[in-house]
């Protein structure tokens, strides 16, 4: 399996609720999905040229600690300021996720994130925005996953 992991931005310079990391596991559905919103909101885009976000209920991501990314992922691997793709077969990633209320996928042009509330607080965690035609999401990604 390919996990795309993305560094994270909190609204509390001092507290992010150990949302350090964020884990997308790069299934041929959210790829789909993906290409559908950004058809969806290039579409919205020059109708309502006010238009400036697309966003989704979205469990894709999970947010993780840095101490429980780097338990799955190794360090080496962890995203340094760009994003990063794992290839291979983890543990289940939902015994290390961090509460986060409200998650959703957004998209605004070309860029897509994924952000959240962590829970019992108003503090916004979001991931680094990442370009729709980076590698990461090239359409013939979707034809090689199971």
């Amino acid at each position: 399996m390919e996990i795309l992991l993305l560094e994270t931005c909190s609204s509390d310079d001092d507290y992010n609720g150990d949302c350090d990391i964020a884990a997308i596991p790069l299934t041929q559905d959210l790829l789909k999905c993906i290409r559908r919103m950004h058809r969806l909101a290039r579409q919205v885009k020059r109708r309502l040229h006010d238009f400036r976000e697309l966003a989704v209920v979205s469990f894709t991501a999970t947010f993780l600690s840095y101490a429980d990314a780097t338990a799955l992922f190794g360090e080496v691997n962890l995203p340094n300021g760009l994003p990063t793709l794992v290839t291979g077969k983890f543990p289940t990633l939902d015994d290390h996720r961090q509460s986060v209320d409200y998650p959703r996928l957004c998209m605004i042009e070309d860029d897509v994130w994924w952000e959240g509330v962590v829970r019992h607080t108003s503090v916004r965690i979001a991931t680094l925005s990442v370009p729709i035609n980076h590698r990461y999401f090239d359409a013939r990604r979707s034809s090689h996953q199971g």
